[in-house]
């Protein structure tokens, strides 16, 4: 039979549990480890996504962006999908027929301007060089760009920031579909007919229409190196006069800008190592890009304050951990940098580096079931157990953030289902980006 006592460590002198001694680290550097909680939190958020709807004036505010995009079964047809997602970049032949996407041909690339600085016609002219293999296969395009567009009635976007390290000067504010359909008419598509552009979080709400089932709303959850989401809106927006009401509509959260979320020491610390500071608080406290460079401080953090032994303390204190690095360890899927500093690590030191992990991933998952939970509620749908809400999650932090996956689905089972009434379904989709592409009408 297990024994039911706390293993006791000593620690300046007093006896503590260990779960006492992490708690105190936590609550000394203002990061709660219960929190954020997920009822109260959901309630702000949808606070914040009203104001967005209101105004797009606010700094810290979710965007709310109008996508003019409908939600219906599209018709069988061949197009060209076009994946410009972080650094990388992928086209594709894609053929409809009976709702189901099949991809004819396909490449993968490295986005341009990652390596180095180019203008927009550059990239844009890259872009074209890029897929002159699928010259003239589609009249039509489907530009999946996975960055801040503000779309426009027409199926077009322009561009309000670029991130994830891909620089690109004079592109804010231009044209996506316009530009690169420019490019392409110097390069002889003659076929073409038109660029149509849309935002990754779209096409993954787009790609639940592929599973055929009777859902009462669709959501799409991008949770990779960046974190966003969409929805549709079944009411008309305050901030748009009455001539550009299309209803209902998707909209484009932009919830990584919501500053409704409280910032422990930890956080501001690495705000401070960023360029855009508090701009896109909460992405940094839940997506890929981030989350290796945050338990990284906290595990310096925990160094300093003695928690380590002193040979694990220098070790880790060399360097910082890249997020990959980190998950392999708490999967024990291979060796890297982190393992190999604790094969010569108290057992004690193990067990810390796994807690102050797994209690930032925990943190970032009550984050992503907050913002899902104020979503759904404002769809108004779901009631019904027979037609639920369907959530398409997409991201590689998603699927494979230790615990992640499964910790956002029991909160929002408890905090979604049993706290509002409301069902949903959350699913993963087999090329969600190019399938909800090719839904795009």
């Amino acid at each position: 039979m297990r024994s039911s006592k706390k293993k006791y460590i000593l620690y300046n002198g007093t006896m503590y549990t260990f779960e006492s001694k992490l708690a105190a680290f936590f609550a000394r550097h203002n990061f709660d480890i219960q929190g954020p909680h997920v009822q109260s939190t959901s309630l702000a958020l949808l606070y914040d996504m009203q104001l967005g709807l209101t105004s797009g004036e606010h700094t810290f505010t979710q965007e709310m962006l109008p996508t003019w995009i409908q939600v219906h079964q599209p018709c069988d047809k061949k197009c060209i999908v076009l994946d410009a997602g972080g650094t990388n970049f992928r086209s594709y032949l894609v053929e409809l027929k009976n709702g189901d996407a099949t991809i004819l041909k396909s490449h993968k690339g490295m986005l341009p301007a990652t390596q180095h600085e180019q203008t927009a016609e550059q990239f844009f002219d890259a872009i074209a060089e890029s897929i002159e293999y699928l010259k003239n296969e589609s009249d039509t395009i489907h530009f999946c760009f996975a960055y801040a567009i503000n779309m426009t009635p027409h199926k077009d976007a322009t561009v309000l920031r670029m991130s994830k390290q891909v620089n690109v000067s004079g592109i804010l504010h231009k044209h996506v579909g316009a530009s690169l359909f420019g490019a392409l008419q110097k390069r002889g598509w003659t076929s073409l007919k038109q660029v149509l552009v849309l935002n990754d979080t779209v096409a993954a709400l787009l790609s639940g229409l592929s599973l055929q089932k009777n859902f009462s709303s669709y959501i799409g959850l991008i949770l990779g190196t960046g974190f966003n989401i969409a929805y549709i809106e079944s009411e008309q927006i305050p901030k748009l006069r009455n001539d550009k009401q299309v209803v209902p509509q998707i909209i484009v959260c932009e919830s990584a800008k919501t500053n409704r979320l409280v910032a422990s020491d930890f956080d501001k610390s690495l705000q401070e190592q960023t360029d855009d500071g508090a701009l896109c608080k909460c992405e940094k406290m839940c997506s890929g890009a981030y989350l290796g460079k945050l338990i990284s401080i906290c595990l310096h953090a925990a160094c300093n304050d003695g928690l380590f032994s002193a040979a694990c303390a220098t070790q880790l204190l060399s360097a910082e951990y890249s997020f990959r690095s980190i998950n392999e360890f708490l999967w024990e899927e291979a060796e890297n940098e982190i393992t190999r500093i604790c094969k010569n690590a108290t057992a004690d030191d193990v067990k810390l580096i796994r807690a102050i992990s797994t209690e930032v991933l925990r943190r970032a998952a009550r984050i992503v079931a907050s913002a899902l939970t104020a979503v759904a509620l404002k769809t108004k749908a779901g009631t019904d157990p027979a037609q639920p809400i369907c959530i398409v999650a997409e991201g590689t932090t998603f699927k494979k953030a230790f615990g992640l996956k499964e910790q956002v689905q029991a909160y929002l089972e408890e905090h979604l289902t049993k706290a509002h009434g409301i069902y949903f379904e959350l699913h993963e989709v087999d090329e969600a980006i190019v399938t909800g592409s090719a839904y795009f009408e």
